[in-house]
């Protein structure tokens, strides 16, 4: 609200106090993805190849500003995963 309000505090003294109003944020729902399948096994050795996705239907909150540059989108990550 850019208003600030003075408070008294029997131990602390007088303090300056930022007034803040309730804000009522969009509802907003993330769908993430996380795959695994054994690509290999042998001798107790197994290969695993994991996908894995953020934000699978690329939803955001919303634009860019000065003091959030980016825009969140869908991610993908591939790798794999050995044990032995």
């Amino acid at each position: 609200t850019d208003e600030d309000e003075t408070h008294v505090n029997p131990v602390y003294g007088s303090r300056p106090h930022s007034v803040y109003e309730d804000y009522r944020f969009k509802t907003y729902a993330r769908l993430n993805l996380s795959a695994q399948a054994r690509v290999y096994s042998a001798a107790g050795r197994d290969v695993h190849l994991k996908l894995k996705v953020a934000n699978l239907l690329n939803k955001s909150l919303g634009g860019s500003t000065d003091m959030h540059p980016w825009v969140e989108g869908r991610s993908y990550w591939l790798g794999t995963e050995v044990t032995w």
